[in-house]
């Protein structure tokens, strides 16, 4: 009779346990799943971002997201008793939350941080490749096809060159209607130099 009754509370144990697990899996779906769609909501509103910084920001919380879970959803080794039970799930609860807080505001911070940098630095299509968008680290214009420029100033450097690009331009199409080509040349040991030329017209001119 006594092992009956033991077996019995052990079964309810289990029980119990596995509802808890299940509460709990269940409640940080749900989180998630919250955070997910708050972050989806900002990502919408935001302006000027470009395909491969969302990639890498969905990268970074991908992998965050992961680490979190490898180490605190172990949930096989906390004893079966029902006060250290409830203070787990209560404390994980507690943890899970401060977790999303803490990655949420970061997200919110950087995708600000990003937009308004793109504010100060004007997006501007690479003049090589045409397709991707240069990116400016100090002095250095640069684009992901290889293109590089020193613009000799890191606070105006992409706008600089933006400028530079529609005088160009702007001054081809009053004598020609040709089309402008750019590359970059080494002009007399003075370094990498944006050249805009024209097959029509024969024109050959730095930009910067």
């Amino acid at each position: 009779m006594r092992n009956t009754s033991t077996l019995e509370a052990s079964r309810n144990s289990r029980v119990t346990a596995n509802k808890n697990i299940s509460w709990r899996a269940r409640f940080v779906k749900e989180c998630l799943a919250k955070f997910q769609e708050n972050r989806r909501s900002f990502m919408d509103q935001r302006r000027g971002l470009t395909t491969l910084e969302e990639k890498s920001l969905k990268e970074r919380i991908s992998n965050e997201l992961e680490t979190f879970f490898e180490q605190n959803t172990e949930l096989n080794d906390f004893e079966l008793v029902t006060g250290a039970q409830t203070r787990y799930i209560t404390q994980g609860s507690a943890e899970w939350l401060e977790f999303c807080e803490h990655i949420e505001q970061e997200i919110l911070a950087e995708l600000k941080e990003t937009t308004d940098h793109v504010h100060h630095h004007p997006e501007l299509a690479c003049p090589l490749c045409k397709e991707c968008a240069l990116r400016q680290k100090g002095n250095i214009v640069h684009c992901c096809c290889g293109f590089q420029v020193n613009t000799q100033s890191d606070s105006t450097g992409i706008l600089y060159l933006k400028n530079g690009l529609e005088q160009t331009e702007t001054s081809h199409r009053v004598t020609c209607d040709g089309s402008l080509e750019f590359r970059v040349d080494g002009m007399c040991g003075m370094g990498n130099m944006l050249v805009a030329t024209c097959n029509r017209c024969k024109l050959y001119e730095v930009v910067i």
